[in-house]
């Protein structure tokens, strides 16, 4: 088969735009007059159907890590939950917390080694 009688048998298989390509017939065509036996009925407008909650318009941090690396950041070691208390955002807030903390701790020596028994060698 020659290139360009494929390409045109190709292109007569494309529907025109705009063209319904779904069509009914019989009591499902439009103009049918039993159509409306055969269709479903619509529901009642005057019953009440359960509303959904209202969802916030973006998902925290934690729930997006927690989403895709199922990773929980808000848990605690001890069981508890963490919350966020504050974002602080300017950095001489930052600085002067951070002074702050540094200042209110006493010194401290070098880290002491675990108790247990040593892996010394001789």
């Amino acid at each position: 088969m020659e290139p360009i009688a494929f390409i045109a048998r190709l292109a007569a298989l494309i529907p025109a735009p705009k063209t319904n390509l779904v069509r009914y017939f019989g009591v499902y065509a439009p103009g049918s007059p039993l159509r409306h036996r055969v269709l479903p009925k619509p529901p009642d407008p005057t019953k009440t159907r359960p509303i959904a909650p209202p969802r916030p318009a973006r998902m925290s941090h934690a729930d997006l890590l927690m989403r895709v690396f199922h990773v929980d950041i808000l848990a605690c070691a001890c069981g508890a939950r963490l919350r966020v208390v504050a974002v602080i955002q300017k950095p001489s807030a930052i600085e002067a917390i951070a002074a702050a903390i540094l200042l209110s701790q006493p010194e401290r020596g070098p880290p002491h080694r675990p108790p247990g028994p040593t892996n010394r060698q001789p």
